[in-house]
């Protein structure tokens, strides 16, 4: 993978207008057609429905023809954004030497995947980096009671698979732990972990109670000083043979996201990996 931070991407707006230009006799088919449609119809049913009494019948069918019609216009327009975004993700998967698909299939046990009901990523870019399958995508979950409405929490979200087993450690920035989330991220069996130096002033750290020594084997403070200075919003969690690595927003509304986390994937591969693949001839007996 390249390390290409010089371009700017936030190009959203331009890659709508490619879409627009590329289907712009569908859009003035689909903006005309049903205007001189419903007019006819209007126009037809004037001369049919003219009583006091049958004209609400009129106005009934005008009324539903533009609700649907507006309708309609929104789906076309979330079609088109659909096919700029996937204009945009190509762009930038090409520059970064990924690959991109509009979705795959969740991997792994993260513990985002028990927040919500997450059924796959969206606007996934997937690469090989030292020989280690990554893949980057938009994730998101929905959650509330039963009588509220659903409340949609959004991840610019990587994994990558390692061939190692590890035990489940959590790594987010201590400011998402003030709105009671450190109870969410907290895995069953973990306790918080205590960093050498004021690294816990800034991060929430937690591995299995009773393996605290293996995981400062691996979380060393030097290292986790290293990984995440000019990374404060991001988190990551190590599970298994997967790593995850995370912040909070969604690629189309912030480009420059990708190009972070991609810098922050590499980050991980040169400081953790050799700590991971270190250890993890002990790790596999947990």
């Amino acid at each position: 993978m390249s390390n290409s931070n010089s371009a700017d991407y936030n190009d959203f707006g331009r890659c709508m207008m490619t879409a627009w230009k590329k289907n712009i006799v569908y859009t003035l088919a689909i903006v005309i057609l049903p205007i001189l449609g419903i007019t006819l119809a209007y126009n037809l049913l004037a001369v049919f429905f003219y009583s006091d009494y049958l004209i609400i019948f009129r106005d009934m069918f005008l009324f539903w023809s533009l609700l649907f019609y507006i309708f309609f216009l929104h789906a076309w327009y979330r079609h088109v954004q659909t096919i700029a975004e996937n204009l945009l993700y190509t762009q930038i998967a090409s520059e970064i030497s990924y690959s991109y698909k509009e979705y795959d299939g969740i991997q792994g046990n993260s513990q985002l995947y028990s927040m919500g009901t997450p059924n796959y990523l969206m606007n996934v870019l997937y690469a090989t980096h030292k020989d280690v399958p990554v893949r980057i995508g938009n994730f998101s979950y929905s959650g509330g009671g039963r009588y509220s409405l659903p409340n949609f929490t959004r991840y610019i979200f990587a994994d990558m698979e390692v061939n190692a087993s590890f035990p489940h450690i959590v790594c987010i920035p201590r400011k998402w732990t003030s709105i009671g989330s450190s109870i969410i991220w907290n895995p069953i069996g973990n306790k918080e972990l205590h960093l050498e130096g004021d690294f816990n002033s800034k991060f929430f750290v937690s591995a299995p109670e009773g393996k605290e020594i293996e995981s400062l084997q691996v979380l060393e403070p030097n290292v986790m000083e290293s990984l995440m200075v000019g990374f404060e919003e991001y988190g990551f969690e190590i599970h298994g043979k997967y790593v995850f690595l995370f912040t909070h927003g969604v690629m189309s509304k912030n480009p420059n996201g990708i190009i972070r986390l991609h810098e922050f994937i590499e980050r991980f591969c040169d400081l953790m990996l050799p700590e991971l693949q270190k250890f993890s001839t002990d790790f596999r007996k947990i």
